[in-house]
């Protein structure tokens, strides 16, 4: 399936379907009203953070703004280099079960060829993608992270100094089959933990029991 309508005309009707004007987009972005009109008119493109903040306030994936498309087998149509000029990265999509081990074989579960791939704007260098599942994902964070949502994980950056407090991240149990979960960080200034899942449970402090797996970069709700 081929898209039929371009980039600026997606993001024109989508700003109309929202009841958005020029000057509310351009205010989101901080950008001028002329520089939205000039992605509606295909004139220019958005890119980098300006593609994440439009897709943010419109709602969608920036995927879909680039692209048009969701369904996997139409991805294979999508031109990567070109959307890689326009700030978009080709992006792995792992199971859980290997971001378990990501931390010691990243190149060679990256290397397969038979992963699916998205689209993403973060521009980190080490990046992969999941789904968001139940069991992995507390039902605290369930309204952040919805089913089937695609979380844009980092695992270049899993050094404590590099965590800060309020971020969500990718973490393991310090033991043989370990599942992989979605946790918050809490900073006391002191040192990190993990915010306890319900009110009453102390909260687990972020240690050599845990294994940090990557920091969440993004999350992406498709339409």
């Amino acid at each position: 399936m081929k898209a039929t309508q371009s980039a600026g005309d997606r993001i024109r009707c989508r700003r109309n379907e929202l009841g958005l004007t020029q000057k509310d987009i351009a205010k989101y972005l901080d950008r001028s009203a002329s520089a939205v009109t000039q992605w509606e008119i295909g004139a220019t493109y958005p890119n980098g953070q300006n593609l994440v903040k439009l897709a943010e306030i419109l709602q969608v994936d920036a995927q879909w703004i680039l692209s048009g498309e969701h369904d996997e087998e139409a991805k294979s149509s999508v031109d990567w280099d070109n959307w890689h000029i326009a700030g978009a990265v080709k992006t792995p999509i792992f199971t859980w079960e290997e971001a378990a081990d990501v931390l010691d074989s990243y190149d060679a579960i990256s290397a397969s060829f038979t992963h699916r791939h998205i689209l993403t704007t973060t521009g980190g260098d080490y990046e992969f993608v999941l789904k968001a599942q139940k069991g992995h994902i507390p039902q605290l964070y369930e309204v952040y992270f919805p089913n089937n949502a695609n979380i844009v994980i980092d695992f270049g950056k899993t050094a404590r100094s590099d965590l800060k407090g309020g971020k969500f991240i990718l973490v393991k149990a310090n033991k043989p089959d370990a599942t992989p979960v979605i946790r918050r960080i809490i900073d006391d200034g002191m040192a990190l933990y993990l915010e306890p899942l319900a009110q009453g449970l102390n909260a687990p402090k972020l240690d050599n029991y845990w294994i940090v797996l990557g920091v969440v970069r993004q999350v992406i709700i498709d339409m």
